[in-house]
């Protein structure tokens, strides 16, 4: 990906080695920066710091051309089967609280019947 042209809105992934896994996250914000070209003698030339929202909430400013990661562009039939996985994982811990809270109170109607 030639990072200066990413636009908002676009999902892509980033891998993180420490984890073996790529991360999805979308771009919400851009904004330029001002830096000296790495070209002995040059003019400054204009790059981009982007504003990222991962799946997981969290959200970060980012100068991708500064830091040294591994971007695809997200595959959106992953991107949706990793999020169906979320999903599904969340309604069955619902699930289970649910039974979990009947268990107590049903528990604590045994004690005060006794």
């Amino acid at each position: 990906i030639y990072i200066d042209h990413m636009n908002i809105g676009q999902q892509v992934e980033v891998y993180w080695p420490q984890d073996e896994e790529y991360y999805a996250w979308k771009v919400t914000k851009k904004r330029k920066l001002q830096a000296e070209n790495k070209v002995k003698g040059s003019t400054k030339s204009t790059r981009y710091e982007y504003f990222i929202k991962y799946d997981d909430g969290d959200a970060e400013w980012v100068d991708l051309d500064s830091d040294d990661l591994n971007i695809r562009f997200a595959n959106k039939n992953l991107y949706r089967e990793k999020r169906q996985n979320l999903m599904d994982e969340a309604s069955k811990l619902k699930l289970h609280l649910s039974l979990l809270q009947r268990d107590v109170l049903e528990g604590i109607e045994e004690t005060h019947q006794k």
